[in-house]
């Protein structure tokens, strides 16, 4: 009886270290990447677009916080560099940096630049920066620990043009990073909701939109005055926060959630001023895509291109061979 629980335990725990090892290091399709990449490219770059008009004000020395906080450890550019041209470039470096990681041209450098210049601007004024943005900062941080640049990438081209759609195959640990970083988001977010009594309560909601500072589209008060209503959507929104947590690692739930996600984020967007949480964590989402999905992307926009009219287009339609189909077994399915 001993040697056979014995057994047991021992098997337990091979299929669990294999278990781990697939999660991590079992070599995946990277095309999920080159949606992510491409999206996220884009945020940095409006990010620090949006951020330039205000730059001199928000980082210069003549600005709202004239001295740089004290902090450990002096890492940004703006903590040696104190001038207004300097936060103007640190801020404007992040629109070609960002545009660079979105067309994959030195991807790895380019994104390590703009994970630089993000936290550079974070070092030296914490206080005008929100959730959302350290969440586009740790999601760049990751993005360049994955081989992002070797799918539909100017690095690809470059590399060996006639493999260009081909896309290979890479162990998913630095897409592991990124798909714990929004579903730990998600699981704290309801963590720390759940510690209060306002969002147990159901009143959460209809105190933020009397906030007239964070209104974006003012709320009509027979929605927020309602006790029913405003119930309803303060615990629907927790419901749906701990589902993004658990229920994006399944694949058979995995549309519903983001469905779900995309909807919450959508009503955050119109009725609340917060800055690009609402899309950092909507383009994390990518994150997620079933390599299979992706690669069926690939091809339709690779059939797309060759009926294109635009010059070159039809060219690189037609550029190597056909993408590699998707190896490795499917038994890991349900976080695939």
């Amino acid at each position: 009886m001993i040697d056979g629980l014995r057994t047991r335990i021992a098997s337990d725990r091979e299929r669990s270290v294999a278990a781990w090892d697939r999660f991590w290091f079992a070599p995946r399709s990277v095309a999920p990447l080159a949606f992510l990449r491409v999206a996220l490219g884009v945020v940095i770059a409006l990010w620090g677009l949006s951020l330039l008009p205000d730059a001199r004000a928000f980082l210069g020395p003549e600005g709202v916080l004239p001295e740089v906080p004290e902090v450990r450890a002096r890492v940004g550019l703006l903590q040696f560099w104190r001038t207004d041209l300097a936060a103007t470039v640190v801020v404007a470096g992040l629109i070609p940096a960002g545009l660079a990681v979105a067309i994959g041209w030195r991807t790895r450098a380019a994104t390590i630049i703009a994970y630089l210049l993000l936290l550079s601007v974070a070092r030296r004024d914490p206080w005008m920066l929100n959730s959302g943005d350290a969440l586009l900062r740790h999601a760049t941080l990751f993005l360049a620990f994955t081989p992002a640049g070797s799918v539909l990438s100017v690095d690809r081209w470059r590399r060996d043009r006639t493999r260009f759609w081909e896309v290979p195959h890479a162990a998913p640990w630095g897409l592991r990073f990124l798909q714990i970083q929004i579903t730990t988001v998600y699981l704290f977010s309801v963590f720390e909701k759940l510690r209060g009594d306002k969002w147990t309560s159901g009143t959460a909601l209809a105190d933020a939109w009397r906030i007239t500072d964070l209104a974006r589209v003012g709320v009509p008060l027979p929605i927020y005055d309602s006790m029913v209503l405003t119930n309803v959507m303060t615990l629907s929104t927790l419901v749906i926060e701990l589902a993004l947590a658990v229920l994006l690692w399944n694949r058979r739930a995995r549309v519903y959630v983001v469905v779900a996600g995309v909807l919450l984020h959508l009503g955050i967007e119109l009725t609340m001023a917060v800055g690009f949480f609402s899309t950092v964590a909507v383009t994390l989402y990518l994150s997620f895509t079933a390599e299979d999905t992706a690669e069926r992307w690939l091809a339709a926009i690779r059939a797309r291109l060759a009926v294109s009219r635009l010059p070159g287009m039809h060219r690189l339609a037609a550029t190597g061979g056909a993408p590699t189909p998707v190896a490795g077994p499917r038994s890991d399915a349900a976080i695939g």
